[in-house]
């Protein structure tokens, strides 16, 4: 994992807020594994879930959203 750049997880047109969003689900979800099975952790949760997404095991998806078009009324004052 040392050595590994963020742009290298980063897809094309996603955002590195994106990545860092995953990153932090799946290392609370490692944390919240271990401790339901009562394991101990060796490495750190972060760390395991970046090795993780750079090795493929785990993909993140921004699902795309279309904003919902509003229409704004112009008023006038004073009138």
């Amino acid at each position: 994992m040392y050595g590994l750049s963020i742009t290298e997880l980063v897809k094309k047109g996603q955002s590195y807020y994106s990545l860092v969003l995953a990153v932090a689900k799946r290392a609370r979800d490692i944390v919240e594994d271990a401790n339901d099975n009562g394991e101990q952790l060796t490495e750190k949760p972060v760390s395991q879930a970046i090795e993780e997404f750079s090795k493929g095991i785990y993909k993140y998806h921004v699902p795309q959203k279309k904003l919902k078009e509003c229409e704004v009324e112009s008023e006038t004052f004073g009138e």
